[in-house]
């Protein structure tokens, strides 16, 4: 079987365990089928999914490169909101509130997976961190909800400084594991 891969900027473990408290608060009034496991929190950057192992490899040199004078930046969760039909959404997330080096640093691994002939999504860049899968609620969301019910009021905040590259095991929980690391400049 072929794996996928994503780059991603890390979340720190302590705002893992910050978020999975805040979602225990309203996770009863979001009926999802398939919450995602702590550990795989993440901001992707770019979906790659099936990629050879020379891709990889000249995408990851190339990303450390173009990214080696980044410094680490603040990202703040301040949301919730939905992808897919509004009454039975298929993804569930949290807002990243928007900052223009997230923005350039996503271009920038954009740019280098480009170069390599990766197949991408070229529809525009949404910072989020996925929360949940398939609705299964037996009434339709009520869109009121996301902000009656929004943990993140007081937005999470944390510094941003490591770019991974992961792979997707379908079978495992959790379901990332990472392949490269780069940390930003601090």
């Amino acid at each position: 079987m072929n794996s996928h891969y994503f780059w991603a900027v890390k979340v720190p473990n302590e705002v893992k365990q910050e978020l999975v408290i805040k979602l225990n608060q309203v996770k009863s009034h979001f009926p999802f089928q398939r919450w995602v496991h702590p550990e795989d929190y993440h901001i992707t950057l770019e979906f790659l999914g099936f990629a050879k192992q020379e891709q990889l490899q000249a995408c990851s040199e190339g990303i450390e490169a173009a990214i080696a004078n980044i410094n680490s930046f603040r990202l703040h969760i301040k949301g919730l909101d939905i992808f897919g039909q509004a009454s039975m959404p298929r993804v569930f997330w949290a807002a990243v509130q928007y900052e223009e080096k997230l923005m350039q640093l996503q271009q920038k691994v954009h740019d280098e997976c480009t170069k390599v002939k990766l197949e991408l999504d070229e529809r525009k860049y949404h910072p989020h961190l996925t929360l949940a899968r398939k609705w299964v609620g037996k009434e339709p969301l009520i869109k009121d909800k996301l902000s009656i019910y929004n943990p993140f009021i007081e937005p999470i905040s944390f510094q941003a400084e490591q770019v991974v590259l992961y792979t997707v095991n379908k079978e495992a929980t959790p379901k990332y594991e990472p392949v490269t690391t780069i940390t930003l400049k601090i």
